[in-house]
C-alpha cells in the first residue's frame, strides 16, 4: 500500500515541475541631454567596469531615443537596497543624469 502512494505521488511530482521565482532587478538610467545625444549612448564606454564588478548581464539600448538604457542584473543576487547602492555607483558615471531601480519576477525551473 505505502509503495504505490509513494509511486503514484513521484510520478506527481514529476508531471507538474515545480518553479523558483527568483526577483530580479534593472537599473535604468537616464543621461545628461547636455553632454550625450542618442548616438553617443551606443558607444559608451564608462560603465563597462561596474558592469563587470556588479555582473550585469545585459544592456538594453532601446531607449536611446530617449537619452535611456536599461542594465540589467542575474536574478537573486541583490536586494533591493543593493540595488540602489549600485544605481548610485552608476549615477555617479560622466554623462549619466539619474537612474531608477526596478524590480520583476523572474521564473527558474
Amino acid at each position: 500500500m505505502i509503495a504505490g502512494i509513494k509511486v503514484s505521488f513521484f510520478g506527481f511530482q514529476n508531471k507538474y515541475p515545480q518553479f523558483v521565482y527568483r526577483f530580479t532587478y534593472q537599473v535604468v538610467v537616464g543621461f545628461d541631454k547636455k553632454t550625450m545625444d542618442s548616438n553617443a549612448i551606443h558607444s559608451y564606454q564608462h560603465w563597462n567596469g561596474l558592469n563587470r564588478i556588479y555582473g550585469a548581464i545585459n544592456i538594453i539600448k532601446d531607449l536611446a531615443h530617449d537619452l535611456k538604457a536599461i542594465v540589467e542584473f542575474e536574478p537573486g543576487i541583490y536586494n533591493h537596497n543593493q540595488m540602489k547602492a549600485i544605481r548610485d555607483e552608476y549615477v555617479k558615471l560622466p554623462g549619466i543624469q539619474f537612474g531608477w531601480v526596478m524590480g520583476k519576477k523572474a521564473i527558474q525551473v
